[in-house]
């Protein structure tokens, strides 16, 4: 074999310009499949970074009131009765995300960071590098609040203090005492966001107000470590039987709701596996593209080897011997092509990390590692089987008498190999088809979500936030004093139009639900109320916002604290539950319960639908309620500008806010169309990537088209010149190589129509707004097909124009 390699390195030294082609070519489809690998790898494949990372799981609720919605969250009085009573988990905790300001002054900052129980330590088993975590007793209220940094802030903050065990620093104007450092490279692996800290969960919110004690206030994930043994569907069925109890023992909050327990890997990419398999079957078909087209070239190489083989056969050299000498040829340009196609992937990797988007999870573990590296080892070697085998065996049969006789043409053997040529370019063909078809369909479905409407006007419209610490704001006339501020320091600043708030805001990632009950009518089941996203606003917002008025009136000075309870509804609740009658002057009671009753409120306008979360949603029934009337020390805030430009107005509006509150922190300010174009992100990614894997996939089968058809004309030249000497005109020798040309890809798209309809199939979950059989998609496709044939076989046919019939017949 060592001999057969070397013998075969010399070949290849020979032919520097087959060798560089049949490299580049394969170095593109092998890199580019190393690239995706390294993707899935490290985000399907490898095991989350933890002890026995198959333990752990994640728990998910379901209602009655969210049907279609498996990923609920839960209320602390119910997850303290799973932990307390399930016989399935070795630790089970809560947690919830806890973004806060950290210093005051000019040495604050916005740190996203935990607030969990105790029992988050035992669930993830990973113990600090520095100190301690924190206990149960941690997290009782009145306790000492405590703090622990992840090491990577402790030194980039505290630059790595070594005194920094018990140093007392501010979180949200609260004093926190460290007692421990993570080690160097924790991630949290259930929140996509850099966690920065972690505290204990009920000192965080029981100081601020007691929502987190009620049964009914659900905002708490929870994750848990299975005991040795357990599966997830017995801590399933464990957990459930937990919930119907509390059903029965709390119908008003818990009737109907159930659990689920999954793995927290696969929960954790669930959202992202189908379009990772999809772009992994996309880029196979490119490699696959390319090994045809080399495949090509080793049929038209070992052509023009014919009298050498057949010289080697005469004097002994068995087939086997021929085969074996043919692939190591392949196998080292395979190799010489997996080389630098892990180049190529090592450099895709880094433009896949920074172009891909932020949400896409562990997207910061992506390595080109010894995994990778043995894929693209592996995936060379089978790659040289699979475009080396065929050419190695039609070469290895060689016809030994007529191919050392001199001007030897025409015979049954370079049938075979012509054949064998065509009907590689039109398997090329017809996979490129099914790319080029998947890639138009996510084009056409990006270009259908980015028509919608969100409902409002992003355009010149800058938004940032406001977290009041309960310290200096903790009255509700501080909160509405300093929003009224506010909103008259902005609105007063040269070039802004309006400006209001609303909580949440939409495409911030977060949406609060809430059951509600029309009063007048029979009140539904325990555990059958209905739900609607719930919103806290001023009028103003509206206005800023541009969202349209449909009916009555927007909130004004009217919906004071103390004044009539009211209620803002969009058009998706007024068709739902109003379908045929007047909803302004109707009252419905938002949320509340026997313990905390709400007030009804008055309907008083309605407003058009806005999406919340994603422009492909449906329109959700919403409510709105005034802010004055459902105060939040958390805001979000919208300003318009007169001129539609929002760049320059960050040092306006942090003057604006000093001017009232110099110790107020103030975030980064940014353009509301960026939060809307984030929500495109993943889209955008995706369809980019299909789509360049779609432009190499047509290039390669162009080219392969003008292989297989040059290769033809020289070999007909003699054919040609006689024709012409016989009086065919140079026309009719065009449209006979164009004939050719076109037939192969006519052949191909017609098997890839039938192959395209089917691989659709798998993206029926990634398309918005267009079908899998999308007419004006593949009539696009079969044209550019079409177009890319007759321009490859374009050259060749113009060559066979200007064949000499005198200097072909004189080959002869």
């Amino acid at each position: 074999m060592i001999t057969d390699l070397r013998y075969a390195f010399r070949q290849l030294i020979k032919s520097p310009g087959f060798t560089f082609i049949a490299v580049l070519t394969l170095a593109l489809g092998i890199g580019a499949n190393s690239a995706i690998f390294s993707v899935i790898d490290g985000v399907l494949l490898r095991p989350l970074p933890f002890p026995q990372a198959d333990r752990l799981t994640m728990v998910w609720a379901s209602s009655p009131q969210h049907p279609g919605d498996d990923h609920q969250v839960h209320s602390y009085p119910d997850y303290l009765d799973l932990r307390a009573q399930n016989h399935t988990f070795s630790a089970l905790s809560a947690y919830t995300t806890a973004s806060a300001i950290w210093g005051t002054g000019e040495d604050s900052e916005d740190v996203p960071g935990l607030a969990a129980t105790a029992d988050i330590f035992d669930v993830l088993q990973i113990r600090p590098l520095l100190g301690r975590g924190f206990s149960r007793e941690d997290e009782k209220p009145g306790a000492p609040r405590v703090v622990v940094l992840s090491y990577e802030f402790w030194q980039r903050r505290f630059a790595g203090a070594a005194d920094i065990l018990g140093k007392q620093v501010t979180i949200a104007d609260r004093v926190h005492t460290v007692t421990g450092v993570m080690p160097p490279g924790w991630k949290f692996p259930v929140h996509r966001d850099t966690v920065n800290y972690v505290t204990p969960l009920l000192p965080l919110f029981s100081g601020s107000d007691n929502t987190i004690m009620r049964r009914g206030a659900h905002f708490l994930f929870v994750t848990g470590r299975l005991k040795s043994g357990v599966d997830f569907r017995k801590a399933t069925t464990d957990l459930q039987t937990i919930a119907a109890q509390l059903a029965r023992q709390y119908p008003e909050t818990d009737a109907g709701r159930t659990e689920h327990v999954v793995d927290l890997q696969s929960d954790l990419v669930s959202g992202v596996r189908p379009a990772l398999l999809v772009l992994l079957v996309a880029v196979s078909l490119v490699l696959l593209i390319a090994c045809a087209n080399v495949a090509n070239l080793f049929l038209a190489r070992a052509a023009s080897r014919e009298r050498e083989i057949a010289i080697r056969s005469a004097l002994g050299a068995t087939r086997s011997h021929i085969v074996r000498q043919l692939l190591a040829e392949t196998l080292l340009l395979a190799l010489l092509g997996g080389a630098a196609g892990l180049v190529f992937a090592w450099w895709c990797r880094d433009a896949l990390v920074a172009l891909g988007p932020a949400d896409l999870p562990r997207l910061d573990e992506i390595r080109v590692n010894g995994v990778v590296v043995a894929f693209t080892l592996g995936i060379a070697t089978l790659t040289s089987i699979i475009f080396g085998l065929v050419p190695a065996l039609q070469a290895s049969r060689p016809e030994v008498e007529r191919s050392l006789k001199e001007g030897s043409r025409g015979t049954s053997a370079g049938s075979r190999s012509a054949r064998l040529r065509s009907a590689f370019v039109v398997a090329q063909i017809a996979l490129s088809l099914v790319l080029l078809v998947g890639a138009g369909l996510l084009i056409r479905s990006f270009s259908e979500l980015r028509s919608v409407h969100p409902g409002f006007d992003p355009n010149g419209v800058a938004t940032f936030w406001q977290a009041l610490p309960k310290a200096r704001y903790g009255e509700v006339d501080q909160q509405i004093q300093f929003l009224d501020k506010i909103i008259a320091k902005l609105t007063a600043l040269p070039g802004i139009e309006n400006a209001g708030t609303a909580s949440p805001l939409p495409f911030t990632g977060n949406n609060r639900g809430s059951t509600f009950t029309i009063v007048g009518r029979p009140a539904p089941p325990q555990g059958m109320e209905p739900s609607a996203s719930r919103l806290t606003t001023d009028g103003r917002y509206f206005r800023t916002m541009r969202i349209p008025l449909q009916a009555g009136r927007t909130f004004d000075v009217r919906d004071g604290k103390d004044a009539k309870p009211v209620v803002m509804i969009n058009d998706a609740f007024a068709r739902q539950f109003f379908p045929n009658e007047n909803p302004l002057g109707q009252h419905v009671t938002v949320g509340g319960s026997t313990d905390h009753p709400e007030p009804a409120r008055e309907i008083v306008g309605v407003v058009g639908s806005v999406k919340h979360e994603t422009l492909s949603e449906s329109d959700r029934p919403e409510v709105y309620l005034p802010f004055a009337q459902d105060p939040d020390r958390y805001m979000d805030l919208v300003v318009r500008t007169t001129n539609g430009d929002v760049t320059g107005i960050e040092t306006m509006i942090r003057r604006a806010v000093h001017e009232i509150d110099s110790q107020q922190f103030v975030p980064t300010v940014m353009p509301l169309s960026r939060l809307v174009s984030q929500t495109l992100a993943e889209s955008r990614f995706h369809t980019a990537l299909l789509g360049v894997f779609a432009a190499v996939a047509i290039l390669l089968a162009a080219v392969g088209i003008y292989g297989v058809i040059a290769y033809n004309v020289a070999q007909r030249t003699r054919e040609i010149g006689i024709r012409m000497a016989l009086g065919a005109q140079r026309q009719q020798m065009m449209a006979m190589i164009l004939r050719q040309s076109l037939t192969m890809a006519a052949i191909g798209i017609g098997v890839g129509l039938l192959g395209a309809f089917a691989a659709t199939r798998l993206l029926s979950a990634l398309l918005f707004g267009v079908g899998t059989t999308d007419l004006i998609t593949y009539g696009a496709v079969v044209l550019l097909l079409g177009v890319a044939a007759l321009v490859a076989g374009l050259l060749p046919a113009r060559r066979a124009m200007k064949v000499d019939p005198v200097i072909a017949l004189r080959y002869e």
